[in-house]
């Protein structure tokens, strides 16, 4: 099977989810063919005319995130079954919405039951062709993970690896009040590293709303002990078997200390995460559900000869060509209204 990710592969390169996602379609068989639409902002379908392979294709799977909003009708070339990966939750996803509600996909993958019931309320999206699409650990981090780190040769106490948002900053500096805390930005083989040397790695949401981030089947993944704020419904994990669970950013201090001094424990509950993690939560687990979806499709859609429709890919090319030239014309002017606002 070909398949056709529009998704941001090369500017994710070395560590966005599209590209473990490609790797494990790969080793299932499939040929991903990507298309990166910020690279190519402004000239997604110009692109996708230029590259014959591009449209030598069974199925389209668009990744979508942030980034470049590129036009709907861009899809109406293809014949083929069509998929979408929303990884950016429904309610934060608002430039996304013409696409959402496009009727362009025959189904779409979302990170939460939340965001799948949003869809089917506001009529984007049939019930029975919406599935929530959870996060996965890379297969390196299980690699490295399944040998557990020896306790001495952990020298970190509390670990923080992530962006530091305004929230997390407040949690953070009243956590390092009482303990020491290890605060980087890391991915990868740098944060697989920090991980292992850890005694307790922190999990602290950006907003007021409940999460279930990435890092943490990553932490899990890794081998490491993961101390989190409560998860959100969707999580696979079980509090005090997988991870252990802070109830608020009040108690976080209490059960840092409580953690700390129990390495047993800690290290018990580490083991259990990074084999839940590594039974259920890979990447190849993923692609299976994605070729799942396009086997169900292809039943009722199988592929024709003819993948795209030469005249309407023009069509959509010479589209996006004038919008994004409008869109240039017109950024002067909402950056000078934007600090006129600012005032």
């Amino acid at each position: 099977m070909r398949i056709l990710c529009i998704d941001k592969h090369e500017t994710n390169a070395g560590w966005g989810a599209e590209c473990f996602l490609g790797e494990a379609l790969e080793a299932a068989g499939v040929s991903p063919r990507h298309l990166d639409y910020e690279r190519h902002r402004g000239r997604v379908a110009a692109a996708l005319q230029a590259e014959p392979a591009f449209r030598d294709v069974d199925a389209v799977l668009v990744q979508r995130g942030t980034g470049y909003v590129f036009p709907p009708r861009v899809l109406d070339a293809f014949r083929v079954p069509r998929i979408l990966l929303l990884t950016e939750l429904v309610t934060r996803a608002r430039a996304l919405e013409p696409l959402l509600r496009s009727g362009r996909f025959e189904h779409v993958f979302v990170r939460t039951p939340a965001c799948a019931a949003a869809l089917v309320e506001r009529g984007w999206v049939p019930a029975d062709a919406v599935d929530v699409f959870l996060s996965a650990c890379p297969e390196p981090y299980l690699r490295e993970g399944a040998t557990p780190p020896e306790e001495d040769a952990k020298d970190i106490d509390v670990l923080w690896v992530g962006s530091v948002l305004p929230r997390r900053r407040r949690i953070l500096d009243e956590l390092a009040r009482t303990v020491p805390v290890t605060e980087a930005a890391a991915f990868g083989a740098e944060m697989v590293a920090l991980v292992r040397r850890a005694r307790v790695v922190l999990n602290l949401h950006a907003e007021e709303r409940l999460d279930t981030e990435t890092r943490v089947y990553e932490v899990l993944g890794a081998g490491g002990f993961l101390l989190s704020e409560p998860l959100s419904a969707e999580s696979p994990f079980e509090p005090g078997r997988h991870y252990v669970e802070s109830a608020s950013p009040s108690a976080l201090g209490q059960q840092v200390r409580a953690c700390l001094a129990d390495p047993e424990r800690r290290n018990t509950i580490a083991a259990a995460g990074h084999a839940e993690v590594r039974a259920r939560h890979t990447y190849a687990a993923r692609a299976a559900q994605v070729l799942a979806a396009l086997q169900t499709l292809s039943k009722t859609r199988p592929p024709g000869r003819n993948a795209v429709d030469l005249g309407t890919l023009q069509a959509a090319a010479v589209h996006e060509h004038k919008r994004a030239r409008q869109a240039a014309l017109l950024a002067p002017l909402r950056r000078a209204a934007a600090r006129l606002r600012g005032r």
